[in-house]
């Protein structure tokens, strides 16, 4: 179903395939502008993806694991529609945590928008890549390895951010 808005605060709904995806996730960096006048610059890393989009679309859920697909190395639409959707308003003087952050679109966006403070968190495999987005943009962020099958301690925020995240049952058994 497809719904058509603004960017600021609003949500925009697609079914998948209906348009080209809103980055060339292919590209190894890419600016992605979030709002007028508002550019983050993510560092795709397509390399480490085992399996294509489209092979990772029609995968059965069984088989997309953090092993087999890594999907968080490339900036996909939900984390940019997510990234959009954020305003000055909401995250300003506010801590920002991004889970499965990937190359941290959004929490970069939270911190380029006056965040009091900004965390990204992923598995260890993605802490470079998530460095490197924070380098790029020159902004205020931390990168932490959080991994939710392993309980323990959740750093606390105001504001928690997250897109496309659970793609693999086993994560939510």
């Amino acid at each position: 179903a497809d719904q058509e808005m603004g960017l600021r605060g609003e949500v925009v709904l697609r079914a998948l395939g209906d348009e080209e995806p809103l980055v060339d996730w292919a590209r190894e960096s890419c600016v992605v502008e979030v709002a007028e006048g508002l550019e983050v610059r993510v560092v795709n890393d397509a390399s480490r993806l085992d399996r294509g989009a489209g092979e990772a679309a029609s995968a059965s859920s069984s088989e997309l694991t953090e092993a087999s697909c890594e999907t968080g190395a490339v900036v996909w639409d939900g984390a940019v529609t997510l990234a959009r959707s954020l305003s000055r308003e909401a995250v300003r003087g506010k801590v920002v945590l991004e889970l499965g952050a990937g190359v941290g679109l959004a929490g970069a966006t939270a911190a380029m928008l006056g965040a009091k403070r900004v965390v990204l968190s992923d598995l260890p495999h993605r802490l470079e890549g998530l460095r490197r987005t924070i380098r790029e943009n020159g902004i205020e962020a931390e990168a932490r390895v959080l991994d939710w099958t392993a309980g323990g301690e959740v750093e606390r925020a105001d504001l928690v951010l997250c897109s496309e995240c659970v793609y693999d049952e086993a994560l939510v058994d």
